[in-house]
């Protein structure tokens, strides 16, 4: 089983929500939301742990659902340019899904009571998952995450039921491009799952703006 933590705001449980961390963080990075978020229900928390430990220099590590070319990352970063995954299926992509599915049915999660998401990577992974799933979340946040192959998220858009979605983006952001998450934008509007759609003036990040929103979003599912 993928190792994680959990959080429960109350000992009784209406909702799961399942928060997937991005790349080199851990999953510690997003546990602060359980507290930020003032919701009308019990919610159980859970946070996932990348399975593949990654280098982040001077001593340091930290966890990835799949790998990432590091040195093609700082060119984009040193350039101000972006890498496009428009027309690409991350390598090890597949392999996270799986390991998050396996887990999920590990725990015995009821996907009809359990909000998935996450930031960066997170969102993509959780994206994938929600449209592979054979039972409907019953909602998708999306944090600062990216458009990837885009024929296919199109042709599962349009065969899974719509779910409630979040969405926020910096127009700023110099890890994946707000272009990115537009188009992401773009193919929920045209599939008619109607997203929450909240760009903001930042970079790669969950401002205060996000949180107040995110929370609206999710008293309202």
């Amino acid at each position: 089983m993928l190792e994680h933590l959990e959080i429960k705001t109350s000992q009784s449980t209406d909702m799961n929500i399942v928060l997937i961390h991005g790349f080199g963080a851990s999953m510690h990075d997003l546990t602060s939301l359980a507290s930020e978020w003032s919701l009308p229900y019990h919610a159980r928390f859970l946070f996932p742990n990348g399975p593949i430990r990654v280098d982040l220099g001077f001593g340091s590590h930290g966890q990835a659902w799949f790998k990432i070319d590091v040195a093609q990352f700082q060119q984009h970063l040193e350039r101000g340019t972006h890498k496009d995954f428009s027309q690409v299926r991350p390598k090890g992509l597949d392999e996270a899904v799986s390991k998050l599915d396996g887990w999920m049915k590990e725990l015995e999660l009821d996907p009809a009571q359990t909000v998935i998401g996450g930031f960066s990577q997170g969102a993509m992974v959780s994206l994938a998952l929600a449209l592979e799933s054979k039972a409907s979340f019953k909602a998708l946040v999306q944090f600062s995450g990216q458009i990837f192959d885009e024929k296919w998220v199109r042709e599962r858009l349009s065969k899974q039921p719509a779910i409630p979605v979040f969405q926020s983006h910096g127009t700023k952001d110099n890890v994946l491009s707000f272009q990115g998450a537009e188009k992401l934008y773009e193919c929920f509007e045209q599939s008619d799952w109607s997203p929450l759609w909240m760009p903001f003036t930042g970079g790669h990040e969950i401002p205060l703006s996000v949180l107040r929103k995110s929370e609206e979003f999710l008293s309202g599912i």
